[in-house]
């Protein structure tokens, strides 16, 4: 299953058909199992290329309605997008082009209660969730992460690993996880995810960890800052 993604630069500063088709050349496929749409607007004050005149609602809607018309070839089987709140999604979806399948964003036991909004309504609307940053946020330290007194306790209880818990949480939870690792020892380990279950109570305790005061720690993308 290939996934790859458009930055604003590849699919509003050139044609984002012109760069699907580079990845597949590049992949050597004849389709893309899942593009994305990586981030809603400019980042880091890139500009928008040809887009730069216009806003960048114009500018998702634009590469939308080109990558649709890829889905409806063959030659990408879904599109979805990556950091977007709810608003930017159902923008995408009233346009009745190919549907938002999915919904790529940082979650993790931190999340606020902002990103678990965008999580539920993503959710209400058929629109899967992808949690990257699975373990913690992109501003902390896996060690910090996997040092939390309530999750060692538990973990230990349950003869698991904190990394397992924190997976586990997200696929009860409904999410798709995407653990990045080079180490098979740690591969065994994640997927040792589907040998257990977490109880209504112990995810109630789970659920509680974004309420710490360490939660500041642990967020790097707000989506109420998406506002464009």
């Amino acid at each position: 299953f290939v996934v790859t993604k458009l930055s604003p630069r590849f699919f509003a500063g050139a044609d984002p058909v012109d760069s699907v088709a580079v990845f597949l050349e590049e992949l050597g496929l004849e389709y893309i199992d899942l593009v994305l749409l990586h981030h809603p607007q400019s980042i880091g004050g890139l500009p928008f290329g040809h887009c730069a005149n216009g806003t960048a609602l114009e500018c998702r809607t634009n590469a939308w309605s080109r990558l649709s018309k890829l889905q409806q070839n063959g030659v990408v089987r879904d599109l979805g997008v990556s950091n977007f709140n709810t608003r930017q999604i159902d923008e995408l979806r009233t346009l009745n082009l190919a549907p938002v399948a999915v919904n790529q964003i940082q979650y993790n036991l931190w999340a606020p209660d902002y990103q678990r909004d965008v999580f539920a309504q993503c959710q209400a609307r058929g629109v899967a969730i992808t949690a990257w940053a699975p373990f913690q946020g992109t501003m902390m330290q896996h060690a910090q992460a996997f040092t939390v007194d309530t999750l060692m306790a538990m973990a230990a209880s349950k003869g698991r690993t904190v990394p397992q818990l924190m997976l586990r949480w997200l696929l009860q939870k409904g999410a798709i996880v995407i653990p990045g690792t080079s180490n098979p020892g740690h591969m065994d380990e994640n997927l040792a995810v589907y040998e257990f279950e977490l109880s209504e109570e112990e995810l109630a305790v789970l659920d509680g960890l974004s309420t710490d005061a360490s939660v500041k720690d642990f967020v790097a993308i707000g989506f109420e800052q998406n506002e464009s």
